[in-house]
């Protein structure tokens, strides 16, 4: 019992025997590029779905075979408005409180403008 890997538009798929679904052809799709690496993955998926047959466990639903992905997890994007307020925050125990006044005070005006500004650039 043979399951082949064949690509379909620059992807991945095993195609299971005829033989399995009563003459019907089933093929179930890898969700991987075709590169070497991947192939390598996709022998290795093919090799366990022949055990199973062999032993007795093939899942005819084939939801034991589909490839399972965690959800990307959103990470937050910071501005940098948001980044050199953390920043000042930090560094208002080290500086003196002319520098924070000064200095940093003069950097967060900048940041606005340039901020203000990519905004309308972007309309």
């Amino acid at each position: 019992m043979k399951i082949g890997i064949e690509t379909l538009e620059g992807r991945l798929r095993s195609r299971f025997t005829i033989a399995l679904f009563a003459g019907n052809q089933k093929y179930l799709s890898l969700n991987l590029a075709d590169t070497a690496e991947n192939r390598v993955v996709g022998e290795m998926k093919a090799r366990q779905i022949e055990l199973d047959v062999i032993a007795g466990y093939f899942d005819f639903t084939l939801a034991k075979y589909k490839p399972h992905y965690e959800s990307a997890k959103k990470e937050k994007t910071y501005t940098l408005l948001e980044l050199w307020g953390d920043y000042v925050k930090f560094r208002a125990g080290q500086v003196e409180e002319s520098t924070v006044l000064r200095d940093y005070s003069l950097i967060e005006e900048r940041i606005k403008a340039r901020s203000r500004s990519h905004r309308n650039l972007r309309k």
